[in-house]
């Protein structure tokens, strides 16, 4: 079946709305390629009995693509895939034509529909990195170091809520970590950098605070390693089981930080190994900017710390985790 000649004659049809055509390959079930005339959209459908059983967790919506399902008769629901952006339709053939394969040796309506989740799940992170939904490989490994923190801090912590809303990351702020007068900056790097940047003029500027600190997370990355973002935010999780608003709290953070929920499965590939996690007090003759010291006509300030020159400035975990207590 040539899907692009089947859409392009179904979009001269001059009588229906939405057109089909029943897909004569697959025999457990009925299959169909079809087009919703008015908006263009172009869809895979699968009939289903009306008493069939669809688990919630195969209706997901994702960059590109949804997923629903249209009851039109007594006896039939349609369990339908529609392309949502044009722009995706070369992927969408591909992942159509991938569905039909995988169809071909189905028995029954039951079997489609794992075979069908199963195949969603393995294409959804392809349409997310072609429409630029993932994080990059920099921001993963950004936020794996922030996180490596936070589930730091929440194993010190008497009051996880409270210590998660002092994760301020998320939401862009001048510093990671802020909890009262105490803040906190967290700096991901790979194995063997030897200086750390500097995003801004207020980063490291440690006037006004009664304690400002810098952690250097250190790792190095492990194709098929592991420990990844993914299982870093399963563990994370785990520790916030048992207090409700604490999981919802932090799964809307992730949110924030470019990771919903139905996308953590998608960073499960790379993996990391903590190499280092070093910790910084940033006072008086710490080798920083002070935002007040630039002049007027100065801004965008961007710098370079190198680690060499803040060892008399190192301090402990534990002092830095009772200062987040």
């Amino acid at each position: 079946m040539n899907l692009r000649e089947v859409w392009l004659r179904q979009s001269a049809s001059l009588t229906e709305s939405v057109v089909r055509e029943y897909v004569q390959d697959i025999q457990g079930v009925d299959c169909f390629v079809g087009l919703v005339r008015p908006t263009g959209a172009k869809m895979f459908q699968l009939d289903l009995n009306v008493d069939t059983a669809v688990h919630a967790n195969y209706l997901k919506r994702f960059r590109g693509i949804a997923i629903e399902v249209i009851k039109l008769a007594p006896d039939k629901k349609h369990f339908t895939i529609f392309l949502m952006e044009n722009s995706l339709e070369d992927v969408f053939v591909l992942f159509v034509e991938d569905l039909l394969s995988s169809l071909a040796q189905v028995k029954n309506e039951k079997e489609a529909l794992t075979v069908i989740h199963s195949r969603v799940n393995h294409w959804k992170d392809l349409f997310a990195k072609l429409s630029g939904e993932t994080l990059t490989p920099e921001q993963q490994r950004g936020l794996y170091g922030e996180l490596w923190m936070l589930k730091l801090l929440l194993h010190g912590s008497v009051d996880k809520l409270r210590t998660l809303n002092a994760w301020q990351g998320p939401h862009g702020g001048n510093h990671d970590f802020v909890l009262d007068k105490i803040a906190l900056e967290v700096k991901t790097t790979k194995a063997g950098a030897p200086s750390v940047g500097i995003s801004n003029e207020m980063q490291l500027d440690f006037s006004g605070w009664k304690s400002l600190y810098i952690s250097l997370v250190v790792l190095s990355e492990i194709k098929g390693g592991i420990d990844t973002l993914s299982t870093l935010i399963e563990e994370i999780k785990q520790l916030l089981v048992g207090d409700l608003e604490a999981l919802t709290l932090f799964l809307s953070k992730l949110q924030f930080a470019g990771v919903p929920i139905d996308m953590i499965d998608s960073y499960g590939d790379m993996g990391y190994h903590l190499r280092a996690c070093r910790h910084f007090h940033v006072e008086d003759g710490f080798p920083s900017i002070i935002s007040t010291d630039i002049p007027d006509a100065v801004s965008e300030v961007r710098y370079k710390v190198d680690v060499s020159g803040c060892l008399e400035f190192e301090t402990d975990e534990e002092t830095l985790l009772k200062s987040f207590q």
